[in-house]
């Protein structure tokens, strides 16, 4: 049996993340920044969200909305990571609040 010899993998071994912050921002005419609009949210999904949070209590928005919670303590409910529908709708009563 004759083995052939690999070839050499290149790996990339840098500890820099790609940011998943946006690259640009909104400004109005007089040069201050203004939020994005957030699309329209299905009443659907904001009453299964409703009905989720009646049940479970509220959700930690650092935990389902940036991925991470810092806070040990955190009173809210981690978890299972929302859907899409419940995700937007969730996004929504953050941004209205």
């Amino acid at each position: 049996m004759v083995c052939a010899p690999l070839a050499p993998k290149t790996i990339n071994i840098s500890t820099a993340k790609k940011s998943s912050v946006q690259s640009y921002y909104l400004l109005n005419k007089d040069g201050q920044r203004v939020d994005e609009k957030l699309p329209k949210i299905d009443p659907a999904a904001m009453n299964s969200l409703d009905e989720r949070m009646n049940k479970v209590g509220k959700f930690c928005n650092s935990y389902h909305l940036d991925n991470r919670c810092e806070n040990e303590t955190c009173p809210y409910v981690h978890g299972e990571r929302l859907v899409s529908g419940d995700l937007g709708a969730l996004k929504r009563k953050a941004y209205d609040h």
